[in-house]
């Protein structure tokens, strides 16, 4: 996986959306601190994480971690 493209994708979501870092890490029950090195393609969730992210944005775990199209 491409941390980096997650991380961009992740943070397009959230930011078109207006959903601020801080509310989402405690809506998909990770901390601040992981969700802010995911926007910033420092770190991946783990697959339940991956689920809960694409669940609470409404897309495909393809499109975020960059595989549509391929």
């Amino acid at each position: 996986m491409d941390q980096v493209a997650f991380g961009k994708r992740l943070k397009e979501a959230l930011d078109s959306r207006g959903i601020p870092v801080k509310r989402f890490a405690g809506e998909i029950g990770v901390s601040y601190t992981s969700a802010s090195s995911y926007t910033r393609g420092e770190r991946v969730p783990t697959l339940d994480g991956l689920t809960r992210i694409c669940w609470r944005l409404g897309v495909s775990a393809d499109w975020l971690l960059g595989l549509e199209g391929k």
